[in-house]
């Protein structure tokens, strides 16, 4: 995780000829470059957040070429060379020679004059920023699980919730998880991230028992990644998360892709003994990957969640239809349970119940929601589409 770097008001970050190999973006506060040129020292500029001093330092280790020193209290996140050449390192060959190409040009030139500053937004340094930020969401509590009911449609009841991770940025607001998810996966935050979802997660199931008080037994899912499930210590910490909620492991599903368990060894015997402990297990994003029959023969999945993109196909008599079919077959015969995910409308529903599926959600019943609206939601007394009046259930279950 990044470091965080505070200076006071004419705290000096680093000097001009100083060795580096880190560089840092700006949070909060501003930073003055200054340089010695020709023997006369000279103000390059003023920088300020988002913004990000001693990048040069972070491509190849050379000597500062300037001075930065804190105008007023300061707040930096620090990238270090290790964190850029691992990107690097990941980049098209070409890219990766044009970046450090580019840097010694630049180290050429800003030897005989104090280059100006980079006034336009920079994609990579944005990322780079989002990412340091990123790392200290957990602490300053700017992270949120939404909750997407999963619904039973036999009973017509919620039958458990998918835990969703949101981020609440303090200046940007609600961060797309399409855009810091993979983020988080890439530097590997995603594993102090997952710890917090399993325990808020937990946490949420317990606080619905009690504020509805009703005697239902639902379940809560969260989704874990391949670095998690690598990761040492994962299981005790699934098992402190559901200990301290004081809710038993069959009520905590933990969701997983395909292509997790056929990459690693190690995430499969995590999954294993996962199961033997008593968590429930489901297989995530069913029918996008690769759908390998010996994992879903040897591993102990309790469902199987059909991808979003096939709740299309429930509305046409086509080869999608067939397969959703087929898996749901499939799913029964092994003694797996099925998930519908990215139920929109009310045939797509019925198709899917009609051919045997039991669980389903989706924009139907309910979009992902805070705690307080969840509640809000579960306590309204409404008619389902089916026509049996129910307490407590999902008055959104109406198309809208």
């Amino acid at each position: 995780m990044a470091n965080r770097v505070i200076l006071a008001a004419g705290e000096c970050l680093f000097r001009q000829g100083e060795d580096g190999k880190d560089g840092f973006i700006i949070v909060h506060g501003k930073v003055r470059i200054t340089a010695v040129r020709h023997g006369e020292e000279k103000e390059i500029g003023v920088l300020g957040p988002g913004e990000m001093v001693g990048e040069l330092a972070i491509i190849d280790g050379g000597p500062r070429t300037a001075t930065a020193t804190a105008i007023e209290l300061t707040e930096l996140s620090q990238v270090t060379d290790g964190q850029l050449a691992e990107r690097i390192a990941k980049a098209d060959p070409v890219v990766s020679l044009l970046i450090r190409q580019v840097i010694r040009h630049l180290r050429r030139e800003i030897h005989d004059f104090a280059l100006p500053l980079e006034q336009q937004p920079n994609p990579t340094m944005e990322r780079m920023r989002l990412e340091g930020e990123l790392a200290w969401a957990v602490d300053r509590q700017e992270l949120e699980l939404w909750y997407q009911p999963i619904v039973d449609l036999e009973s017509h009841t919620v039958a458990g919730f998918e835990g969703l991770v949101r981020w609440r940025h303090p200046t940007r607001g609600l961060v797309s998880p399409a855009e810091f998810i993979p983020l988080a996966e890439e530097s590997g935050l995603i594993v102090p991230i997952g710890t917090w979802v399993m325990q808020e997660g937990a946490r949420a199931l317990k606080h619905i028992d009690d504020t509805l008080a009703d005697g239902q037994s639902r379940f809560m899912s969260v989704n874990v990644s391949g670095l998690q499930l690598d990761a040492t210590g994962f299981l005790e910490e699934a098992q402190q998360a559901v200990h301290s909620a004081n809710i038993a492991p069959e009520r905590f599903h933990l969701e997983m892709t395909e292509g997790i368990l056929i990459q690693s060894l190690r995430a499969r015997e995590t999954v294993i003994a996962c199961e033997n402990y008593g968590f429930g297990l489901f297989l995530d994003d069913f029918g996008t990957g690769y759908s390998s029959l010996a994992y879903l023969n040897e591993l102990p999945f309790d469902a199987l969640k059909i991808d979003h993109s096939f709740a299309r196909k429930l509305d046409d008599d086509g080869h999608g239809l067939k397969l959703i079919r087929a898996i749901v077959g499939l799913a029964t015969t092994l003694g797996h349970g099925v998930v519908m995910e990215g139920v929109e409308s009310a045939r797509q529903r019925d198709v899917f119940r009609a051919m045997g599926g039991r669980l389903a959600q989706g924009y139907l019943f309910s979009k992902p929601r805070p705690m307080p609206d969840l509640l809000q939601l579960m306590r309204s007394t409404h008619t389902l589409p089916w026509g049996a009046p129910i307490e407590r259930r999902m008055p959104s279950m109406f198309p809208v």
